[in-house]
């Protein structure tokens, strides 16, 4: 292990906060693909 221990909760952190925006914006995405979809559709 290269990276002290204290170290390793905030990577940890920053991994966590980069799935949690990388999910948000795949939701994102597809509330707006149904959108147009749905106004597509009519």
């Amino acid at each position: 292990m290269s990276q002290p221990l204290s170290d390793l909760p905030m990577i940890f952190i920053e991994y966590y906060l980069s799935l949690l925006i990388i999910t948000k914006r795949q939701r994102f995405h597809n509330l707006n693909f149904i959108k147009f979809s749905e106004n597509f559709h009519q």
